[in-house]
């Protein structure tokens, strides 16, 4: 018998998973061919994949994490649908040009830099090309039967050769250089968008994608979420790390049922109180200093916040200072003052007023609200200016 498969790991891989005989036993034409359904040989250390070409009766394929340059052998193996070969260290994309009925392909963490060979198969529909040094981006406007389309941490900064890709549900775009989103208004079957790590600020061209339901856009520059409120259908949204300081375009979003805005510069969170559907918010980071109207929710963290108040010092032997009605907990209270920096400093817990002896540059008080549905805490940073 003739050993078709060169690769050691390759073989031992095959004999152990998939052809029940010792891990050196050779490997035949015959019993490559009869592999049907899936091969899964992730984690392998691979890097040959010669003799593969005769399991031409495999409909799914994955590879990931191995150490493959060469995927010449693919190109017999026509009858592929699904295709992973996440992590490894191909260039050349050539031999799948054949495969003209593969469907899903992920070559993401390659050394990808063109998709030329790509553009002939009409039948992929899911592509992920996340993290490979693609040096154009020009042949993505003939692949339009696309329906997913993942690229993370490719360099794209024009969107414009997103255009033609009309039939778009999902597209991922996290660890790029977008600052405009404006191409994407014409992709109106979008129901998930990532644009995570970007530098975009203007959110109005998503106000168009009527059928969106998930939108990540953290870390970002984004300010104003007045777009966001045409979008009748959207469920998740995660803007944590922006410049957020208005929620109020968000009352209108009745369909919301998750809110991820941390670290921002939210002060208030009235507008949201009222959505009917929402079941988890995240709002660490921010400046928040009332829980008026905040219900229990199955997800809720407010805590983190960082407050900070300036007032003008009055040269009396004693200044005191209203927490009452400015720093609020669930029950309308003044949360529970844990800690207050300097120690000249007091607090009159009957009062619930802060008392000042001396000018201070700075007082710093850290509280805690006592209420365990809803966690909120944070520093409150006081400074003076005196009067002239």
């Amino acid at each position: 018998m003739n050993n078709v498969i060169r690769d050691e790991k390759l073989k031992a891989a095959l004999n152990k998973q998939y052809l029940n005989q010792p891990a050196d036993q050779v490997i035949t034409k015959d019993q490559l061919a009869n592999l049907q359904g899936t091969v899964t040989l992730d984690n392998k250390e691979i890097k040959d994949l010669t003799g593969m070409s005769y399991a031409t009766q495999i409909t799914a394929l994955y590879l990931n994490h191995n150490e493959i340059i060469d995927i010449t052998p693919l190109k017999d193996m026509v009858n592929l649908r699904q295709i992973s070969l996440m992590n490894n260290q191909i260039k050349d994309l050539r031999p799948m040009s054949s495969l003209v009925d593969l469907q899903s392909l992920n070559l993401s963490k390659n050394q990808i830099q063109s998709v030329w060979p790509l553009t002939k198969l009409k039948n992929l529909k899911t592509l992920f090309l996340d993290y490979n040094p693609l040096q154009s981006y020009d042949e993505l406007r003939f692949m339009k039967q696309l329906t997913l389309l993942s690229m993370r941490g490719v360099g794209i900064s024009n969107l414009a050769v997103l255009l033609p890709l009309v039939n778009l549900e999902v597209l991922y775009l996290d660890d790029n250089k977008i600052q405009s989103l404006e191409p994407l208004s014409q992709l109106y079957l979008l129901y998930q968008l990532n644009i995570n790590g970007n530098q975009v600020h203007n959110l109005k061209p998503i106000g168009a994608l009527k059928y969106l339901q998930m939108l990540f856009a953290n870390q970002n520059q984004i300010e104003n979420l007045e777009p966001l409120k045409k979008l009748k259908q959207l469920q998740f949204l995660d803007l944590n790390h922006n410049h957020i300081e208005d929620l109020t375009p968000l009352a209108s979003v009745e369909s919301l049922e998750a809110l991820s805005i941390m670290n921002n510069r939210v002060k208030d969170l009235t507008p949201i109180t009222k959505l009917p559907h929402l079941l988890a918010l995240l709002a660490q980071g921010n400046q928040i200093t009332s829980l008026k109207g905040i219900q229990a929710l199955p997800i809720i963290s407010l805590e983190n916040q960082s407050v900070e108040w300036e007032s003008i010092w009055v040269n009396k032997s004693e200044y005191a200072i209203e927490l009452k009605g400015r720093l609020i907990d669930t029950n309308g209270e003044v949360p529970l003052i844990t800690a207050i920096s300097p120690k000249t400093v007091t607090y009159d817990v009957l009062k619930s007023r802060l008392i000042v002896n001396q000018l201070e540059p700075l007082i710093t008080v850290f509280f805690h609200n006592q209420n365990e549905e809803i966690p909120f805490s944070g520093e409150l940073r006081l400074s003076f200016k005196e009067l002239e």
